[in-house]
């Protein structure tokens, strides 16, 4: 079964939820056996008639919040990430081929690891990612003193929030493991407290000022940000399809707007999943994998240490 969505359709939550919806909690969960048929295709004129109520809706619903709320994200969109990012080959132009990496561990043991360090498993996942950048760029002779990268972090809407996105500052070219897990955890406890609206919030504005918001994050994300990070809570029990049980849940991100690199978390089923998917500028793409994969092995060792 190959399905496909739209982003349009959902974000990476609902994204989650609505797959998770159309699969079986047990095996033996059967259908409804009754026939099923398709509504008759909507007419010309249905159309347009419903295109015309959707936008008297938009009218009638438009209040001073959401124009507030707008101009706000435009003028986020504007500064987005406080300046350019620095210059690195991760970012360029995109290939037409892509390199994966996929790594998986408990996340039981990760969250005993994020536990003992007073934060996140997303905390440990961009920590392990930093990791795995200084080891790429080091082999490419690229990183240097004091050098930060520029990460999107996705925040999910909670009680009082609405969703929304920060820019994580990923400390490459700090040595130490513990002083850049202390940087991301006070860089994501600020960027959660305060998401910004700007690029996430484009879905969330007028049609026309939308496409004014997504111009602009086609030709300016590159020289913002230098890769995308994406954590998605998932199902905690396993699925089945047609009887059949899901084995593994494995996430992937588009690469879009110059930037090469993307980085994708999933949980399910007592499994955490991370996928590293480059394009094919990044044929040393193994090198980051075993970067991060190295982090993550000293988080879980350092837990197993202690409980002996």
């Amino acid at each position: 079964m190959v399905l496909v969505l739209h982003h349009v359709v959902a974000d990476g939550l609902r994204g989650v939820a609505l797959v998770a919806s159309l699969l079986d909690r047990t095996p033996g969960e059967l259908a409804d056996e009754g026939a099923w048929r398709p509504k008759p295709a909507p007419t010309g004129l249905e159309l347009i008639m419903d295109n015309l109520q959707r936008r008297w809706r938009a009218i009638r619903g438009l209040r001073p919040s959401r124009l507030l709320r707008s101009a706000r994200t435009m003028r986020a969109l504007s500064h987005a990430g406080g300046g350019a990012a620095p210059a690195t080959s991760l970012t360029g132009p995109i290939g037409y081929h892509r390199h994966l990496a996929v790594l998986s561990n408990p996340i039981a043991a990760l969250r005993a690891a994020a536990h003992t360090r007073g934060c996140t498993i997303n905390d440990l996942l961009i920590a392990a990612v930093t990791a795995g950048l200084r080891d790429l760029l080091s082999r490419r002779g690229e990183c240097r003193d004091g050098l930060e990268l520029r990460a999107s972090v996705p925040v999910g809407e909670r009680a009082g929030s609405e969703s929304g996105m920060f820019i994580a500052r990923l400390p490459v070219g700090v040595p130490d493991d513990a002083q850049r897990l202390k940087i991301i955890m006070q860089a994501t406890t600020a960027g959660k407290s305060r998401p910004d609206q700007g690029v996430a919030g484009i879905v969330a504005l007028p049609a026309s000022l939308a496409r004014l918001g997504v111009a602009w994050a086609k030709r300016s994300a590159a020289t913002h940000i230098n890769l995308y990070v994406t954590n998605v809570p998932g199902p905690t029990s396993p699925l089945y399809f047609a009887g059949a049980r899901l084995l593994q849940a494995v996430p992937l991100a588009p690469l879009v707007a110059g930037v090469r690199l993307s980085v994708t978390a999933l949980s399910y089923d007592g499994q955490f999943a991370v996928s590293l998917l480059a394009d094919d500028s990044m044929p040393d793409l193994p090198v980051l994998a075993a970067g991060v994969r190295a982090a993550f092995d000293s988080y879980l060792n350092a837990v197993a240490r202690s409980t002996h």
